[in-house]
């Protein structure tokens, strides 16, 4: 038996950051995969971080995983980070899903509605 004292090496058996990221990625392949009888999407890596990974879906259909208000993506990212993190360890990933860009738009909209705020409390002072 292999025992880490210095907090840094993962145990035998434990899962690291690298393996969990290769779960999210099949779990994102996967439901492309098993979507295709309904939905024309893919997925893709869209950027890595050392502790999280960001998956998106291009497609003619990945519209359809937005829902109202991003909830269905939402959704879709929770049952993915549950699945990817459910091996105990110390190994937790950040899973993020975007389709169709929706994250990237909805941060560049809320950005302009905080400047928009922003410059209206400077001009009438409330």
């Amino acid at each position: 038996m292999i025992v880490d004292v210095t907090g840094s090496a993962p145990l035998a058996g434990e899962e690291t950051v690298d393996s969990a990221k290769e779960r999210a990625k099949e779990f994102a392949e996967g439901f492309a995969l098993a979507s295709e009888d309904l939905l024309e999407i893919t997925a893709f890596v869209a950027s890595e971080e050392p502790e999280g990974i960001t998956l998106g879906f291009d497609g003619p259909d990945a519209h359809l995983l937005v829902g109202r208000a991003g909830r269905t993506l939402d959704a879709l990212q929770y049952l993915a980070s549950n699945v990817v993190n459910r091996r105990g360890g110390r190994a937790r990933l950040h899973v993020i899903f975007d389709a169709d860009s929706y994250r990237a738009r909805r941060e560049v909209t809320l950005k302009q509605l905080a400047a928009d705020l922003a410059a209206q409390v400077a001009s009438t002072g409330q």
